[in-house]
């Protein structure tokens, strides 16, 4: 997985607010043609939402960000991703409930949740066409790293747009979180996180 990580910092050693360089400019409409003169590295960037589940015997959880940034990267390597989080944007509807999460996933050293992603020999799908795809993947929560795999669809909507939906599951334990209690009975191990991201060719975003 040290590959992931080395992928990442080389794509995105720039912060991610921060506007992409813009590829070289192409005569006529965007097109495969025009894909080729970029084929090393099509450019994204958007935002997007993403959904948490957690499990108890007595009562299902679920907090919702809609603060997710991401940028990705399709060239040679296939699809390399990067999104981010903060803690505290997560809402369950219980602001007691969402003040104890963010001791348990120790949010004041740990502020954001960072998920990096790579799907190797991904190519981008035709306009108004889908493809489904796994992304080995590391995902840093409360500063701990682990490695679910994540599933997702991508489908191109327009030639420079990408609609994503991904979902995956992870463990507390791998974060080193001690699970929450409710009447003295832990929420499961396990828990899913799922979501949905719009993307756009970073030079059509410079240009708006």
């Amino acid at each position: 997985m040290r590959r992931i990580v080395c992928v990442a910092l080389l794509v995105f050693g720039t912060p991610l607010g921060a506007t992409a360089e813009a590829p070289a400019a192409t005569e006529g409409p965007t097109s495969e043609r025009a894909e080729a003169v970029v084929a090393e590295k099509l450019q994204f960037q958007g935002r997007g939402k993403a959904t948490y589940e957690v499990v108890h015997p007595m009562h299902d959880v679920r907090g919702v960000s809609e603060a997710v940034e991401v940028r990705a990267v399709v060239g040679e390597e296939g699809l390399q991703v990067m999104a981010r989080a903060p803690v505290r944007s997560f809402d369950s509807g219980n602001g007691n409930r969402d003040k104890h999460v963010l001791e348990v996933v120790r949010a004041d050293r740990h502020p954001m949740v960072i998920v990096r992603g790579l799907a190797s020999g991904f190519r981008l799908p035709k306009v108004g066409e889908s493809v489904d795809l796994t992304l080995r993947s590391q995902v840093e929560l409360a500063g701990v790293v682990s490695t679910p795999a994540i599933q997702a669809t991508v489908t191109r909507v327009e030639a420079g747009r990408l609609s994503v939906r991904f979902r995956f599951e992870d463990r507390l334990s791998d974060h080193d979180i001690d699970r929450p209690r409710l009447l003295m009975i832990p929420v499961r191990d396990e828990f899913s996180v799922e979501g949905e991201i719009v993307l756009e060719r970073s030079d059509a975003v410079a240009t708006k």
